[in-house]
């Protein structure tokens, strides 16, 4: 597993697996999974976007970010997060 860092140091940010899950766009995830979702389906939901956020953080460290569009769920994954939310992680992984 590739370490990603916080970007202030070389403390590495913990593996996706310790992380909270990502709060995700209520009016995306009703589009998704219908007014009232399972709360089942919105954590699988919430681990993947967190999957597609933690990829995409590995590549930035990486320098080398694929010029594609990363899809959860046929969506793009700022769909699902709040603009504080991506500004974050940008500003996280420089």
């Amino acid at each position: 597993m590739i370490p990603v860092t916080t970007g202030d140091g070389d403390d590495p940010a913990p593996p996706a697996s310790a992380r909270p899950l990502p709060d995700i766009d209520p009016v995306t995830a009703r589009e998704v999974l219908g007014p009232d979702p399972d709360l089942h389906d919105l954590a699988i939901l919430r681990f993947d976007v967190l999957a597609a956020v933690v990829a995409l953080e590995r590549e930035i460290q990486a320098g080398a970010v694929e010029p594609r569009l990363r899809l959860v769920r046929g969506r793009p994954l700022a769909d699902w997060l709040s603009l504080e939310k991506v500004a974050y992680i940008l500003r996280r992984t420089r």
